[in-house]
């Protein structure tokens, strides 16, 4: 019997839950992809949010076969080359054998996925010219390509550098808490079940925006339970609470421990946590750990250093600067000691988070000042009226949110709070691009447009 994930796995495009503009966007380079200068996709964003489903969606709405591998289980340039680059540029079968010639606009998707797991080494380790043999095939390829990555700067760094022209890359981000709530409701009355609004609200919360734990935890509670019942509160027992302090501590214990950078680096490669917040809880950690003060000083130079990348790239809104300061706060702080540290240390959550932890759980003065202004309400009626409906479409629909965020000129502290789960930055970037296509639209009618009648 198949498990869940596998029988709900979406089959088309259209069955994709959230991420709509990254859908439209894969399927708008698939149908154009012979004219097409981008040869191949790199599909970007935490795991379990839909990136693998989306690409094996895509080549059944477009009836093409698929070669798939895994950067896991083939990380050498000899097996990508074998594989891959003979699938990319010859001819494909058909399911009843026919031989299709990519000539005659037949194609077959190449999907390598966890690509980012090709990563390089010092002293001749590493994927020993894996990444040379994807760009290589990029360039000679007959047929359409999809990288799927969890973390898109190890793959393009080093000598995956070319990438970053060669390939159109997509963000995917984590499924907002309306439309995970909205297909798991349905899910589950398919499978004859029901949920207490409670429940659901709680299972969402518990799910972080990660599609494919959640179909795993619904098949879990529903095991238990008889076809006909409701799910309740006490029903979640079954699958726990997704503690995501528990993964920083296994990346934290990583990085204090070993003196080697990679290693450093791609423990936070797997971490589901921004540069930002991660860095809160290296500076809060390292005093405890660090006991020898020019350690500690080392590692604090390194923290100073990202935390000023950070900053910088806020300012400029350039988030290529992300890069430089996660190497700071892993590989730099990992490299700083110079003495061994054994012995068990209770890592502390960030006093910053903890300080600003009740300043979050509602909408700021100045949020509930923007939108009134905008709405030609009161705060009062902003927070009481409109402020649910608006959080439901912000959260569910992101080019809505990057329209607001532009219009009322939102700051990151509000964006933060009205996005929840949603990619932040992604937000500010789509804003940007907003005021700039209207700032140009405004420039080509002239200042005094409205004199021109």
């Amino acid at each position: 019997m198949d498990s869940w994930t596998e029988k709900y796995r979406p089959r088309s495009l259209d069955d994709i839950v959230g991420n709509g503009k990254a859908v439209e966007t894969l399927r708008s380079w698939a149908e154009d992809w012979a004219n097409s200068p981008k040869k191949a996709v790199i599909l970007a964003g935490t795991a379990g949010i839909g990136k693998t489903s989306a690409a094996l969606a895509l080549a059944n709405d477009m009836g093409w076969s698929v070669v798939e591998m895994n950067a896991s289980d083939a990380r050498n340039a000899n097996r990508i080359k074998e594989v891959a680059m003979r699938g990319a540029t010859h001819g494909t079968f058909t399911v009843s054998g026919d031989y299709l010639d990519s000539s005659e606009g037949q194609y077959k998707l190449i999907v390598l996925d966890e690509a980012d797991n090709l990563h390089e080494a010092s002293g001749g380790m590493g994927d020993r010219g894996g990444k040379k043999a994807i760009i290589d095939t990029i360039k000679g390829t007959k047929h359409p390509i999809i990288l799927i990555v969890n973390d898109l700067y190890n793959l393009t760094r080093r000598t995956g550098a070319p990438l970053k022209s060669l390939c159109l890359t997509i963000k995917f981000t984590k499924v907002p808490k309306p439309s995970l709530k909205k297909a798991i409701r349905e899910m589950a009355e398919v499978e004859g079940y029901s949920f207490e609004q409670e429940a659901l609200d709680e299972f969402a919360e518990r799910a972080s925006g990660d599609m494919r734990s959640a179909v795993n935890d619904l098949e879990t509670i529903c095991r238990n339970l008889d076809v006909g019942s409701t799910i309740t509160i006490d029903d979640l027992d079954a699958i726990g609470y997704r503690d995501e302090r528990r993964d920083v501590f296994e990346v934290l214990a990583t990085i204090f421990k070993t003196t080697d950078p990679e290693k450093a680096l791609q423990a936070y490669n797997k971490l589901d946590e921004t540069p930002d917040r991660f860095l809160l809880w290296v500076e809060e950690n390292a005093p405890y750990k660090y006991t020898d003060p020019d350690d500690l000083a080392r590692a604090f130079d390194a923290i100073t250093e990202a935390d000023l990348m950070l900053n910088r790239a806020r300012a400029t809104q350039d988030f290529s600067l992300w890069a430089y300061a996660i190497k700071l706060m892993t590989a730099g702080v990992a490299v700083a000691k110079q003495n061994e540290y054994h012995g068990y240390v209770k890592f502390r959550f960030p006093s910053f988070l903890t300080m600003r932890a009740g300043s979050t759980k509602g909408p700021s003065k100045a949020l509930l000042a923007s939108m009134g202004a905008y709405t030609h309400n009161s705060r009062r009626y902003v927070k009481n009226e409109l402020m649910d409906s608006f959080l439901e479409m912000f959260r569910a629909d992101e080019e809505f949110a990057a329209s607001m965020t532009d219009r009322m000129e939102l700051v990151r502290k509000d964006v933060e709070y009205l996005a929840d789960t949603s990619d932040v930055d992604g937000i500010f970037e789509r804003a940007e691009q907003m005021a700039l296509a209207r700032q140009r639209s405004y420039t080509g009618k002239g200042l005094f447009a409205f004199d021109e009648a």
